[in-house]
This record gives C-alpha cells, structure tokens and sequence, in this order.
C-alpha cells in the first residue's frame, strides 16, 4: 500500500474521522467497511508472531478504536488464527495500559 495506507480505499471527499468513518460502516459504505476489515486483518498480522510469542490469555482493546472493533473483529480474529486468545473491550483504555504494565513487573 502507498503511504497513505488503507485511508486510499475511500475517497478523500469522505474522509473525516474515525467516528464519521465507522458510521459509514454501519450504514453500509462497502468503502468504509473495507477500511475496517483490512485493518483487522493487517493488525492481526502484525500482532500474530507476538501472539505466538507471549501465548496471551486475552488481548484487550481500548480508546477509540475499541468503539469500532465489531467492523473489524472478524478479520483480525482470521489473521491472528488463534481461537484460545480472548478477545475483549475495555472501555478504561488508560487503567488497562496499566493494569498490563503492573502484570509485566510484578
């Protein structure tokens, strides 16, 4: 992809954020959903050797893009091919990062 990324799957005309972004999803722009599910699938890719590194019980989601994880859930599930791993939604993004730190020194 060029340097512009998945963002070239929708025009620029329609690019706002990734709110307006996911709510052209759910209203079923195919453009915006593409966007979503191949950055499911290119983030499950990234993450995978990590996956298989650090053998995690539960990969946890949180910010903004967690509010959008149902346009993409799918593919990165596909990508990381990994059916143990939980996947959930946090909706305290700044305590999990630390929970997630505390749990790496303890």
């Amino acid at each position: 992809m060029s340097k512009r990324g998945i963002l070239n799957l929708i025009p620029e005309s329609k690019q706002k954020n990734v709110s307006d972004l996911y709510q052209a999803a759910l209203n079923g722009d195919k453009q915006a959903r593409k966007v979503f599910t191949t950055f499911g699938r290119l983030l499950g890719e990234a993450l995978q050797a990590f996956i298989c590194s650090f053998e995690p019980e539960v990969i946890v989601f949180g910010g903004q893009i967690s509010k959008s994880f149902d346009e993409f859930k799918l593919t990165f599930r596909q990508a990381i091919d990994n059916e143990d791993v939980k996947i959930d939604i946090s909706n305290q993004a700044l305590k999990s990062t630390f929970i997630g730190a505390y749990s790496l020194v303890k």
